[in-house]
């Protein structure tokens, strides 16, 4: 990927997350450590569920602490309409705010939570979205 398209779309997330994390009142309360990535080295590797999506982010929370780590798959933003990216970025950040449920129900022999998980986390994404006149598109 060009260096300069890198640098551009890293700045154009960044500054999108701060937006949504104002009107998510996230700002100033949450620290997020963003790593730019150019793709997703593990793209849906070892998921058994269908996708018809190829991976933007992927968030790690510890909620506790109110601190995240956000890989953002930079080839893959590119792509994407300031609409759409707005959707991901509010989805990810909805994984923040549930990861504590996320922990707690969280069981390695029943892979099924983490389906339960992202459907949860896209349809409080889209909520919010409409509550912030936003379109609610697929963030997937």
């Amino acid at each position: 990927m060009d260096k300069l398209v890198f640098e551009e779309q890293s700045a154009r997330i960044e500054a999108m997350v701060e937006e949504a994390a104002t009107f998510m009142d996230m700002a100033g309360q949450w620290e997020f450590d963003h790593v730019m990535c150019e793709w997703d080295p593990h793209d849906q590797e070892g998921s058994d569920i269908p996708t018809v999506y190829t991976t933007a982010a992927k968030t790690t929370a510890q909620w506790q602490y109110k601190r995240a780590q956000i890989d953002w798959y930079v080839g893959r933003i590119a792509t994407l309409s300031d609409e759409r990216l707005m959707a991901v970025i509010v989805h990810e950040l909805v994984h923040c705010l549930l990861n504590s449920l996320d922990r707690w129900i969280n069981d390695d022999a029943d892979d099924s939570y983490h389906e339960l998980n992202e459907y949860t986390c896209e349809m409080i994404a889209r909520a919010i979205l409409v509550a912030n006149g936003r379109s609610p598109v697929a963030s997937g």
